[in-house]
């Protein structure tokens, strides 16, 4: 009986950012990605402090008589808090985005595993995820 090993390719939203320059861990990427809703709801929140501190520094300028200088400051802070919010709003919708399409094709490399089993008339014996983040499948005669 023998046994075909074929790679598959990254299949794994892990395998494709470290593929893309990812340095950390796998427990450490899925930590992040488990994260992801929450750094969502942050990035929301800080977003909308970050408006009401503007709507706040700008009612401090047109009222306050003596401290123009003061009110611009509030008014810079508040609109660099607002892009930089942005920015994570941005990069979490990114993330998510390569997520999905890691787990696209994860599927569809399961999918042409399988393919490959039954055109060959070998018999899947399994289907594992390596070190690499590649998927790996083992096959063996019937």
């Amino acid at each position: 009986m023998s046994t075909v090993n074929k790679d598959l390719g990254v299949v794994t939203a892990y395998g494709y950012a470290v593929e893309n320059g990812y340095t950390g861990t796998e427990a450490e990427f899925a930590a992040l990605m488990a994260g992801y809703a929450d750094a969502v709801a942050t990035c929301n929140q800080k977003a909308t402090a970050a408006s009401g501190s503007a709507s706040a520094a700008a009612q401090s300028a047109s009222s306050a008589s003596g401290s123009a200088s003061t009110a611009t400051n509030k008014a810079s802070a508040a609109a660099s808090s607002a892009a930089d919010a942005l920015q994570y709003k941005n990069d979490a919708s990114g993330y998510k985005d390569d997520a999905s399409n890691s787990a696209s094709a994860a599927a569809a490399s399961a999918t042409a595993a399988e393919g490959y089993a039954s055109n060959i008339g070998n018999v899947l014996t399994g289907i594992y995820i390596g070190a690499d983040g590649k998927c790996y499948v083992d096959l063996e005669d019937e």
